[in-house]
């Protein structure tokens, strides 16, 4: 009998163990980066069709971080043992068939669970809270087996300290840069090395697949054997679909621009290829830019990117700018105008890189990137 109590003890320590180092780790990356961590809060309400509740995502981000983070140091410490293994149980409860359904659905690529410090996948995340609802639903049970840090009395102070404590950290990380910066932008990074994809690195795979119509029937073909040649079949669609997703670099954007003043772009200028930087100044753009790209063409740059989308009561445009210098732009011109109203005052944009451009009538000449 005794052997079996101290088993049972011995196991429920071990839980209790994991989970109270798991959820202080989890809330500290998360308060490392709380506007990280809003950010893909803010990916979730967008998925599930919450955009209402998008206000309130730095609020959500401090405020989980705070939980996760006073719940393992109660965890740990074997403070309020029945309330704390109570609402960890609750909260792996909903976090597991959640993750479940990102596994499967995928409609966002990473979780979040340990912001930028390890970036897991959706099916790691799930085994993962598989194993924590596990150990959650084992101490909730045994929660008098746990050992006990301090006396009742002070319970109170302990867990409004961690709670305290997490959110004075995250406010601090939130208006000033992180302490610890698990972030690809962090100081000393190297954007040039960190966009660029390694030599042999695994790239995308795609299945295709054609829809031809013969004889008021449609039928769907995979690229082998698409009748392409067959001119009783007629094209009617196409599809494409990412079977396995390739190396994706740490920093795929990178883009300097005043959210506040459309009419002057922040920028620096790197005569060595982005290894270093001149100091910062501004530009002046007379038709507007917001999300710029710039390109150099035969010693000449252009600049392109969105135009009057901050000031609601503008139409939507793209914008095109030339320079000999990189620094000086002409006046520009506009390379597509809506109409307020029309496609909701959205203004579409593209990571097309310009390779060039034409007077009169001629089209903008593009290539993808």
């Amino acid at each position: 009998m005794e052997y079996k109590e101290t088993v049972k003890k011995v196991i429920a320590e071990v839980c209790r163990l994991l989970l109270g180092v798991v959820f202080i780790f989890s809330g500290t990356v998360k308060a490392v980066d709380p506007m990280g961590g809003a950010i893909k809060i803010g990916d979730y309400l967008t998925s599930f069709g919450l955009d209402k509740l998008q206000p309130f995502t730095v609020l959500i981000s401090f405020n989980l971080s705070a939980l996760e983070f006073m719940l393992g140091v109660c965890m740990l410490l074997g403070v309020y043992r029945r309330y704390t293994t109570f609402l960890t149980l609750l909260m792996m409860s909903f976090m597991t068939p959640l993750t479940l359904y990102l596994a499967i659905f995928n409609p966002v690529s990473d979780c979040g669970c340990f912001g930028d410090a390890l970036v897991i996948s959706n099916w790691q995340t799930f085994y993962k809270n598989v194993v924590l609802l596990a150990a959650a639903i084992y101490v909730f049970i045994h929660n008098q087996r746990l050992l006990q840090g301090y006396t009742y009395h002070v319970y109170w102070f302990v867990a409004l300290w961690s709670y305290v404590f997490a959110i004075g950290f995250a406010y601090r990380n939130y208006n000033h840069l992180p302490i610890l910066d698990f972030r690809p932008y962090k100081l000393g990074a190297n954007i040039p090395a960190l966009m660029s994809i390694p030599e042999g690195a695994p790239e995308d795979e795609y299945a295709y697949s054609f829809i031809y119509e013969k004889d008021g029937v449609q039928k769907e073909f995979s690229l082998e054997n698409a009748p392409a040649d067959d001119s009783t079949w007629t094209f009617v669609d196409s599809k494409t679909k990412l079977i396995k997703q390739g190396y994706v670099p740490p920093v795929t954007t990178f883009h300097i621009y005043n959210e506040n003043d459309e009419f002057h772009m922040d920028c620096c200028i790197s005569e060595d290829k982005g290894y270093h930087w001149g100091d910062p100044f501004q530009s002046f753009c007379a038709k507007r830019i917001r999300n710029p790209q710039v390109c150099n063409l035969n010693g000449t740059y252009f600049l392109h990117g969105r135009s009057g989308n901050v000031d609601a009561s503008l139409p939507s445009n793209f914008v095109l700018y030339a320079s000999k210098d990189g620094i000086h732009w002409d006046d520009g011109e506009f390379l597509r105008v809506t109409k307020p109203g029309e496609w909701g005052n959205a203004a579409y944009y593209s990571n097309n890189c310009v390779t060039g451009r034409f007077g009169g009538n001629r089209r903008i000449g593009k290539e993808n990137s």
